[in-house]
């Protein structure tokens, strides 16, 4: 069933934009010299067209930040894998100048939104098995102690995360939202849903998938020694999670950066054990380049400008 799904995926692919010129929007230029940001050299391009001659430096999503690129996009990955902010900091400041862990926190905050923008949009292709769950969320919106959750649904084909959102309640909560978003971004409804006996998640399936999928079918006592079916997968997923946030401070806002950015890094970055490919290659969405965030990021400010 997987090999099945796998093969009848069509690939699109994100290249690395080129750069242009910003006065004459050409690409005919030469590399001049590099400047010293911190943390690495930044390249300035002089133009060759007749008429323009124009000095630039070219960093869609970077624009005139201190560290370069390259710096701030290891500094994601890092973060995404489960390093807390202050080994960070602590690292990058090895090297020389480095940020302290307020400004990692801003990095993370600011470039996750970024990337899940333009994640959202992409094309993914989605097998016929997803599974759901939840997560306790160490999270403290406007100085309040009570529990959050950030729910996530899984291909289980491809690995990938398809969506999440995060609920401040568990016993009253509903999928049915969720659900509905993920098909109509995906464009299909899957055959069989995996769960645990959470109401919300039978609510979701009734609402969302049943009516579309009449033979669709909800296993809704998995877990690690589930009766019917285990959920190891979505189990070692919620074990991901927990290494990106865990060991991060209380947070302040109700979907924290972290929180943003571990859905990108486990779709993008993290690759699959055997498989050996990140989930979002084996849904069809293929990321060029050797730095996977700084493509994502350079393009979705090329996209907004």
């Amino acid at each position: 069933m997987r090999e099945r799904t796998l093969k009848a995926v069509k690939g699109t692919r994100i290249e690395a934009p080129k750069a242009k010129c910003p006065g004459c929007k050409k690409s005919n230029f030469h590399e001049s010299t590099r400047y010293d940001a911190l943390r690495g050299k930044v390249p300035v391009y002089m133009c060759d067209e007749p008429g323009c001659k124009r000095g630039f430096a070219w960093r869609p999503g970077f624009k005139k930040g201190w560290y370069s690129d390259d710096a701030i996009t290891d500094a994601l990955v890092d973060a995404g894998a489960g390093h807390p902010p202050s080994r960070i900091a602590e690292r990058m400041a090895k090297g020389g100048d480095g940020p302290d862990e307020r400004t990692i926190r801003r990095w993370i905050d600011k470039y996750a939104k970024i990337i899940e923008q333009f994640a959202s949009t992409l094309p993914y292709q989605a097998g016929e098995r997803w599974s759901l769950d939840e997560k306790r969320l160490k999270t403290h919106p406007n100085g309040s102690k009570k529990k959050h959750w950030w729910v996530a649904v899984l291909d289980e084909v491809t690995g990938l995360i398809l969506g999440y959102e995060v609920s401040d309640t568990k016993s009253g909560y509903d999928a049915t939202n969720l659900l509905n978003e993920i098909i109509a971004r995906v464009g299909r409804v899957p055959d069989v849903t995996v769960s645990d006996k959470l109401n919300g998640y039978k609510k979701g399936f009734k609402n969302a998938i049943k009516g579309r999928n009449p033979s669709a079918i909800l296993v809704a006592d998995a877990g690690i020694d589930g009766r019917h079916v285990n959920n190891n997968m979505r189990e070692r997923l919620n074990g991901e999670f927990e290494d990106c946030t865990g060991r991060a401070r209380g947070f302040c806002a109700l979907v924290p950066g972290l929180v943003r950015l571990h859905a990108p890094y486990h779709n993008f970055i993290h690759k699959m054990g055997s498989r050996g490919a990140a989930p979002a290659d084996l849904a069809g969405v293929i990321v060029d380049g050797p730095d996977r965030f700084k493509t994502l990021i350079q393009n979705t400010a090329l996209m907004a400008a």
